[in-house]
């Protein structure tokens, strides 16, 4: 998202852009409109906010020519004051006007949810493969390996942590792969034990590759047409090399000449650091690597991702949730995100699911100790505000969450925070904490 700003605008409204764009695109300052044509040829604007000053002349010139260069870009007037003026100026295709004495708070959670954090249109196939949503540099370069991958057609090495959607794509490489008709088969090798894997688990491996006749006349396929194996990097070194070794030689290849070949594809997802691939030298042309990048790797898509969740989960149990709060938005991009989209995935459920209003906020979020250590380096519960006021915000928020993960006792919160009753009690009336009891 990126906004154009008069430079004549007062500094509490270039500040509330600042905020509002500081994790999701660029807020600039321009002179005049010819410091606007000249940054408009290199970058695109989102959003366009010009200061009222009593020259309607000026301000009618300024929207007509955004409207000529710049059809796109949402226009933004501050400062009217008259009805009048602000009707006209949306028959000329201001999308926004906003008085000189509108709270910055309620104009900057306006601005978030209708402007800044437009939803986008997010359709069924992005629902079923919302976890590769996003125009990130990472994503983009996975979608063309993606392709490679799957047009290859060769067994193939999903290298990712935990929570990055392993599973998830190796279903959108059967389904787009020639054996999409044939069945996905998971084996999860940590079900077993060593005896079985040394013995029976290669049985059954076998099995899942044994050919039988197909409908097609001529044509023979496998029982499995992809097998997904689980938790490869928990097993022996021994026991890898074997598997790894086996599948690169293809032993399971379908080998009748005289017939046509369907090929069954092994996918093994490794999230393990050591690199036994490479230490023992056994990959070659039947094998391919696809690494999966990690949520901080892609963080400009979590604007999407989140809007996808939402509407996902908003669907599913049937609840009007049209999009977030700032405050979670911020929190939300911020976080470190250990479990990767798994756990955004989690936590948004969790708040769609609990909520009772038409925007996600902090309560619906569960924030936890670690997400509130993580964030406060980034200083996201009031940047851009007094010290103090921030110092009040981040107490609250780590007062009450202490307050919820405690059940409500005292006694602890207290001793957790470093503080004895009394003075725990009086923070509370300080911040306007009370003590839920429901």
């Amino acid at each position: 998202m990126n906004v154009a700003l008069f430079n004549d605008i007062p500094k509490s409204i270039s500040a509330t852009f600042l905020e509002l764009t500081r994790n999701n695109g660029q807020t600039l300052m321009v002179k005049d409109y010819y410091d606007l044509a000249s940054k408009m040829t290199e970058i695109s604007f989102d959003v366009i906010v010009l200061n009222y000053k009593d020259d309607t002349n000026e301000i009618e010139y300024f929207i007509n020519k955004i409207k000529i260069d710049s059809p796109k870009s949402r226009i933004v007037v501050y400062g009217i004051y008259d009805t009048n003026l602000t009707i006209k100026y949306m028959r000329l295709g201001v999308d926004f006007c906003f008085t000189s004495n509108m709270p910055i708070e309620q104009m900057k959670e306006f601005l978030f949810k209708s402007i800044i954090y437009n939803a986008p249109n997010i359709n069924d196939k992005m629902h079923k493969y919302f976890w590769f949503a996003g125009e990130s540099k990472a994503i983009k370069e996975l979608k063309v390996n993606l392709n490679d991958a799957i047009a290859s057609n060769r067994n193939i090495i999903i290298r990712g942590q935990s929570g990055t959607g392993k599973s998830s794509i190796s279903r959108i490489i059967h389904e787009s792969s020639r054996q999409k008709d044939l069945q996905f088969k998971q084996i999860n090798l940590s079900m077993y034990d060593n005896e079985y894997l040394e013995n029976q688990f290669w049985i059954t491996f076998h099995n899942l590759f044994e050919s039988i006749e197909s409908d097609i006349e001529g044509l023979k396929s496998p029982i499995a047409g992809t097998v997904y194996i689980e938790h490869l990097e928990e097993q022996s070194s021994d026991f890898i090399i074997s598997l790894l070794n086996m599948i690169s030689s293809n032993q399971n290849k379908i080998n009748d000449s005289t017939l046509q070949e369907i090929t069954p594809r092994i996918i093994l997802p490794w999230k393990g650091q050591k690199d036994i691939f490479k230490e023992h030298d056994i990959l070659n042309d039947n094998l391919y690597i696809l690494r999966l990048p990690s949520l901080v790797e892609r963080k400009e898509d979590i604007p999407l991702l989140i809007h996808t969740i939402i509407k996902k989960y908003a669907e599913k149990y049937n609840k009007d949730i049209k999009s977030i709060s700032l405050e979670a938005f911020n929190l939300l991009m911020n976080y470190e995100w250990p479990g990767n989209i798994r756990e955004l995935e989690s936590i948004l459920e969790c708040a769609v699911l609990t909520a009772t209003d038409p925007y996600l906020d902090l309560s619906n979020i569960g924030i936890t100790m670690d997400m509130l250590y993580q964030v406060s380096k980034h200083n996201i519960l009031g940047i851009y505000m007094p010290l103090h006021a921030s110092i009040q915000k981040y107490q609250q928020a780590l007062i009450n969450t202490i307050l919820e993960t405690s059940r409500n006792d005292i006694d602890n919160t207290a001793y957790f925070l470093g503080l004895n009753k009394n003075e725990l009690f009086n923070k509370m009336r300080l911040l306007n904490i009370s003590i839920n009891h429901n």
